[in-house]
């Protein structure tokens, strides 16, 4: 790559008014001061701290001063003195702290990298933060409260949970490149119900943000060039700056680090499968594919892109580390039809997609049906893996054992999980006893994202029946740190505890998801919480059963005095008590009162619940101009009459079951049903009363569903018959009369 250098941009004149560097006293580093600290300590009022390039490990706190912290970057205005001057945060817990600095405070010109916990946090300041590569830090890049810096032409890229997160701040937010972060790209929050305070963002290129409140921003993929993070010659961000700022060519700013040199894009192949395609005789071109899809895989290299055009794949596919792109044609057209006809068939064999070896979030599969595994993690499996798994159906898959998962499972990950429908997917323990769960979605010691996906129909039971410790029946999280579940829509899952959510010595956040349908026979219809601490703000719950606690159900501390807390969140026609436990619910609606903390007790009105549309009528105690605390509660605004978010699906079985036929006494012919809750051999036959068998009427194997058979007697005699189903270590036997 030829050398890249930085051209003049805006903010720079920001930076040199504060840093005064022509006026000020310059105190070098390594020159004058051995560390970074030890510069910040001896600087007053005014000063400039200028940092020669290398890379510093060191925890900075620059507190009650106003000073100019710079590379050589600001003399220079050349990049590769960002990309050279490194400060590594991964010895403390924030890579710097700015706090109680009255007048402004210049962060200019650096990689800020590797804090456990933050990049950088500004508190109680006045900052302009600008031109700096903010990557790789632990909970958030970039941390701000009670404060309103100015965050202009920086890259917040790469971050492990939020680029920006905000409390109580306002801060300007200017021609950033906030992307790759693993949560959100921006959030914020406000302690106090009286305050409306939120970034002001503008002209950014931002992924994974829904504030409403972005100007002129855009969500594109920036092609970055690694490592320099320079952004290739075809990137969305050329030109898509503040159209007031101009760069030195005359041309509109660019969005973050301008630099005078863009790499040229460079693509990975392409290969392709079909159904009708040759793995030995395929070059993996779009005329010559593959014929399956491991085979593309282990065909491929870093970057590489497998598109899978429609049809059944009878495989069970393993990533093995590679960081490539897999995907129907989906990706390319947003058609989803392409979804449903792009099948990869497990055949009831092993998981039928494994990741196990590594794989981040350059890793992904896109826009497929997965169904048909056994095993643990029976449709995904992620061990030691945090790849991206978005747009598929993940549809019935199944675990008989003593393990957990029946959908996905993630243990030591920490994936994406997003716009998924996880449907219809079952874990059967061996034993009625004791077992775990999580027939959706599993996950142990893991920090997953899950996001926008409809996790419904899913079951965690023994298969005689409920039993009596049987967690999660859509998602179960256990030891899980920095759990994301937002926008999801999580219904009609079955458990003995926690039929929607459950949560085992855990942490994390439940926002904006809906949450109904759902039944417990034991404890916490709608969530059931063990020593965990949630955050659960503005969910709805609705219609969950439970013997204990339709709603909520929350158990132990999560340290002492700790507890999960419920804000903002709609809880209605829940069996009672809808909420029970160690759990703190406020600024709530509910439908009890000894729930009456700052909550509201009254029906929500939603829209139409029972077809599951939530919005809420304009006269909805939940909206905030109809409530005494100004507060927006539930997942949905308002507006009845919208097109509906929720696609029909239809239910799988839970157990199986024979149904008495239908007419009875009958003349000639009856209708007998039943249901299978898995893929197993059916035989129903037809018997009289000396136990002879007078007709078969099914032997074969069946997929999980519910089905009519008819029975025509025409030439039987009148008299009682008996009809019997048998499959695996399920039958019953039940009686009817044909009458002529």
């Amino acid at each position: 790559m030829a050398k890249i250098r930085i051209i003049f941009i805006i903010s720079i004149l920001f930076a040199l008014a504060i840093c005064n560097i022509v006026n000020a006293k310059i105190i070098h580093v390594p020159a004058d001061s051995s560390t970074i600290q030890k510069g910040i300590n001896g600087a007053v009022d005014g000063d400039t701290v200028l940092v020669k390039s290398n890379i510093y490990y060191e925890n900075l706190v620059i507190s009650e001063k106003s000073i100019c912290l710079a590379s050589d970057f600001i003399y220079t205005n050349d990049a590769t003195d960002i990309m050279n001057t490194v400060i590594d945060g991964s010895l403390g817990e924030k890579t710097l702290t700015i706090i109680n600095c009255e007048n402004t405070v210049s962060i200019t010109g650096y990689v800020i990298q590797n804090g456990p916990l933050r990049g950088i946090e500004c508190n109680s300041s006045e900052a302009l933060i600008s031109n700096n590569i903010i990557t790789g830090n632990g909970r958030r890049g970039l941390y701000i409260e009670d404060c309103n810096p100015e965050i202009i032409n920086n890259s917040i890229i790469f971050n492990k949970i939020y680029g920006v997160d905000c409390l109580n701040s306002s801060p300007v937010i200017k021609n950033c490149n906030i992307w790759g972060n693993f949560a959100a790209g921006i959030v914020y929050s406000n302690v106090y119900s009286n305050d409306d305070s939120k970034p002001v963002i503008s002209y950014c290129n931002i992924q994974m943000n829904s504030m409403g409140n972005e100007e002129e921003c855009i969500s594109a993929d920036p092609l970055f060039t690694h490592p320099l993070y320079n952004i290739c010659s075809e990137s969305p961000c050329i030109n898509a700056g503040d159209p007031d700022i101009t760069d030195p060519d005359g041309s509109r700013s660019d969005v973050g680090i301008y630099f005078s040199e863009y790499a040229e894009c460079e693509y990975g192949n392409v290969y392709y499968v079909s159904t009708t395609g040759n793995n030995e005789s395929g070059d993996g071109s779009s005329e010559n594919p593959f014929k399956t899809i491991q085979y593309a895989i282990q065909a491929s290299i870093t970057g590489d892109t497998i598109i899978v055009e429609s049809g059944v794949y009878e495989e069970n596919i393993n990533f093995y580390g590679s960081s490539i792109t897999l995907a129907s044609q989906f990706v390319f057209t947003q058609d989803t039809s392409f979804i449903l006809n792009t099948v990869i068939d497990g055949g009831d064999y092993n998981s039928v997609v494994i990741f196990a070896n590594g794989e981040d979030t350059t890793s992904k599969i896109i826009g497929f049906t997965i169904k048909n595994g056994e095993g643990v993690g029976a449709g995904i499996l992620c061990e030691s893996a945090s790849p991206i798994i978005e747009n598929n159906i993940i549809k019935e898959n199944m675990l008989v054992g003593d393990h957990s998962g029946g959908g996905i499972l993630c243990n030591y990950s920490s994936p994406i999980i997003r716009n998924n429908k996880i449907i219809n997917n079952r874990f059967l323990p061996y034993s009625a006893d004791f077992a775990f769960g999580g027939g959706g979605i599993y996950c142990t010691n893991s920090s997953p994202l899950i996001e926008n996906n409809v996790i419904s129909g899913n079951l965690t039971i023994w298969p005689l029946g409920f039993a009596n410790l049987h967690f999660g029946g859509g998602i179960l999280c256990i030891k899980c740190t920095d759990v994301i579940i937002r926008g999801n829509v999580i219904s009609n899952n079955y458990a003995s505890y926690g039929g929607g959510i459950c949560c085992w010595l855990s942490e994390g956040s439940l926002s904006n998801n809906i949450i109904y349908n759902n039944i417990a026979t034991a404890k916490g219809g709608g969530i059931y919480i063990f020593e965990s601490l949630l955050g659960i703000n503005k969910c709805t719950l609705y219609g969950n059963i439970a013997d204990s606690a339709g709603g909520i159900y929350s158990t132990g501390e999560y340290e002492p005095f700790t507890y999960s807390k419920v804000t903002e969140s709609a809880i209605w026609n829940c069996s009672l008590p809808e909420i029970k436990g160690n759990v703190g619910v406020s600024y709530s609606v509910v439908q009890s009162n000894n729930l009456s903390y700052h909550n509201i007790v009254g029906d929500p009105l939603f829209c139409d619940a029972d077809n599951g549309d939530f919005h809420l009528q304009s006269s909805s105690p939940c909206l905030p101009e109809n409530n005494e605390y100004g507060v927006h509660i539930g997942a949905l605004g308002a507006g009845c009459g919208q097109t509906d978010i929720f696609d029909d699906i239809e239910y799988l079985p839970f157990e199986f079951s024979l149904q008495q036929n239908i007419p009875n006494p009958f003349n000639p012919s009856t209708e007998i049903s039943f249901s299978l809750p898995r893929r197993s051999l059916v035989n129903l036959n037809i018997y009289n009363l000396l136990g002879q068998k007078v007709e078969t009427l099914v032997n074969k194997e069946m997929e999980a569903g519910s089905y009519n058979i008819n029975w025509n007697g025409i030439d039987a005699a009148s008299g009682i018959y008996f009809y019997r189903l048998e499959s695996g270590d399920f039958s019953e036997t039940k009686k009817m009369l044909l009458l002529k």
